[in-house]
């Protein structure tokens, strides 16, 4: 299923919102660092305006994040939970669970982790690490 421009427009809006609250930085602040009004970066967090080229490379030094972080993969865009297989299902139930952003944010760079450990045939080492992580956070319960 390939995504609309109008899902790509939400996702990328989506994560300069995190990216920017992750860095602790205002609209007022992002934008100053861009040479763009807060009302400019809102506008684009919001979704009123495009976010040209240019400005989200600006954006993404600022907030030090590899330009990619901003663009969606087909697996990225959000997909009703139907149409989830019982994996993904069971990963976004837990996460639900989770009521803290600080705990959220960490277990996000986690699995980010995890998926370029893997995209880098690493899946070896990776599985042994998690096993030890799972079997630690098991043995607390």
């Amino acid at each position: 299923m390939t995504p609309s421009k109008k899902q790509i427009a939400k996702f990328i809006a989506s994560r300069i919102v995190e990216a920017r609250e992750r860095a602790g930085l205002t609209q007022e602040e992002l934008g100053k660092a861009i040479d763009k009004t807060n009302v400019s970066v809102s506008d684009i967090e919001r979704e009123r305006v495009g976010v040209t080229a240019v400005d989200l490379a600006l954006i993404a030094k600022e907030l030090k994040q590899p330009l990619e972080y901003f663009y969606p993969t087909l697996a990225t865009i959000r997909r009703k939970r139907d149409e989830l297989n019982s994996r993904e299902l069971r990963l976004v139930q837990s996460f639900e669970n989770i009521d803290n952003v600080e705990l959220e944010n960490y277990i996000l760079d986690f699995v980010e982790g995890i998926g370029r450990f893997a995209q880098k045939n690493e899946v070896r080492r990776t599985l042994d690490d998690l096993k030890w992580v799972v079997g630690a956070i098991k043995g607390t319960e």
